[in-house]
């Protein structure tokens, strides 16, 4: 569905026309704990809301999904959030 002008002046075109940005994210390390995901969040949340996190188990979860509302955060191929091994890196955003 794309959303644009009604008043007949252009034409309606794919573009992002409603709202903050949502952005969905993955937070990836070999077992990662409670204590690194409360970092992140903690993190996440000086300059985004944090929607939504995936199914996590704690020590035992190596990939996780996190849904943010606000600007994305930077895509991070190493140590990302100051964790060892730890990525992030973005799905989609809206």
């Amino acid at each position: 569905m794309s959303f644009g002008p009604t008043s007949g002046h252009g034409t309606a075109g794919a573009g992002e026309n409603i709202g903050k940005n949502i952005n969905v994210q993955v937070l990836a390390k070999t077992n990662i704990t409670q204590a690194e995901l409360d970092s992140v969040v903690k993190q996440l949340k000086a300059t985004t809301t944090v929607i939504s996190i995936g199914a996590f188990e704690a020590g035992t979860t190596d990939t996780l999904g996190i849904i943010t509302e606000g600007p994305a955060v930077a895509d991070d191929g190493s140590n990302a959030f100051g964790i060892t091994g730890a990525t992030w890196t973005t799905v989609a955003g809206f």
